[in-house]
């Protein structure tokens, strides 16, 4: 049976990185460049048979100014195919060859230099095994768009106000651990923990809010005038992605009420819950997650949190 063995090596593309032409006047610049490139693949097949004797050997991609190669072991022949482009007067002519030159009579093929204009895709035999297996190269041009065009940075659009907790730990009064929040991407966030608080905080001014939080290094602190703290650690912001806010530290506004709950009464509502999930009546929630909260000493605990949008009229510096 033949000796198959295909890679490709890197492209040397020096026309995708960034690239601004300076107009006379140096005060006008083309940030979006059109230019050739072309979709490069290698394959194989059996004449004749079925779709199970089709292979693919590599693939890739090159412009202008760069080089592209897959290496192929056919029969007892090693050859790299190489794939060059350039322009000649306005038109984009692609040169295929195989390296060394030996090879090419070993092989049957002849080098081509081939006008790929007018994006017109190709398939080029580069050989046939013994065995009868055609090595075709496919060759796909485009005309690609890029466009640098500096945009004007638009501080609403990234929406730094928005909280997000990926698993955030929560702790009061610097050593109480009291659960995780696990939410992103609003600008009023909220938790209740049983025999602690109900918090509702921003980096928003919010009417009826108080500012008694800071936001700095990734950390919330909500601090209470008879000193309860409420301490939230690994907090980012942003609309889409997580951003780390530089400067600061920055104010939180916080709406602080009694809890919901006493320790004791969540505690029983959890006892609740927990036989209501044993007794079938709940059939996807889980038992081992009150088992587990159940275990513990009763302290405070997370009863609820989230995070929500902005209510009309709530913020005090807006114009609704």
């Amino acid at each position: 049976m033949n000796s198959i063995h295909s890679y490709m090596f890197v492209l040397l593309v020096a026309l995708l990185s960034p690239a601004w032409t300076l107009a006379a006047d140096t005060e006008s610049v083309d940030y979006v460049r059109r230019y050739f490139a072309i979709d490069e693949s290698v394959v194989s097949y059996l004449p004749g048979k079925g779709i199970e004797e089709y292979d693919r050997h590599g693939s890739g991609m090159s412009t202008i100014g760069s080089t592209g190669g897959f290496g192929l072991s056919i029969d007892d022949v090693s050859a790299t195919v190489m794939i060059t482009s350039r322009l000649e007067e306005g038109r984009y002519i692609v040169t295929v060859d195989l390296d060394p030159a030996d090879s090419r009579g070993s092989l049957g093929f002849e080098k081509q230099d081939l006008d790929l204009t007018d994006l017109k895709p190709v398939a080029i035999t580069l050989a046939t095994s013994k065995e009868g297996r055609v090595y075709q190269l496919n060759l796909t041009p485009s005309v690609r768009v890029s466009d640098n065009t500096p945009k004007r940075l638009d501080v609403d659009q990234l929406r730094l106000h928005n909280w997000r907790f990926p698993d955030s730990p929560v702790l009061v009064d610097d050593s109480l651990y009291v659960g995780r929040i696990n939410c992103l991407s609003s600008p009023v966030a909220f938790m209740d923990i049983s025999g602690v608080a109900s918090v509702e905080f921003s980096l928003y001014q919010l009417k009826d809010a108080e500012p008694w939080g800071v936001f700095s290094n990734g950390i919330v602190t909500l601090i209470h005038p008879q000193g309860q703290t409420i301490q939230i650690s690994n907090v980012s912001n942003g609309a889409y992605r997580a951003m780390d806010l530089p400067g600061g530290p920055y104010r939180v506004w916080v709406r602080w009420s009694d809890p919901t709950f006493t320790v004791q009464q969540h505690r029983e509502q959890m006892i609740e819950m927990r036989e209501r999930i044993a007794n079938g009546e709940f059939p996807n929630a889980r038992v081992d997650y009150f088992d587990k909260q159940l275990a513990r000493d009763p302290s405070p605990w997370i009863q609820s949190s989230g995070l929500r949008g902005l209510r009309k009229g709530e913020r005090v510096d807006a114009s609704d």
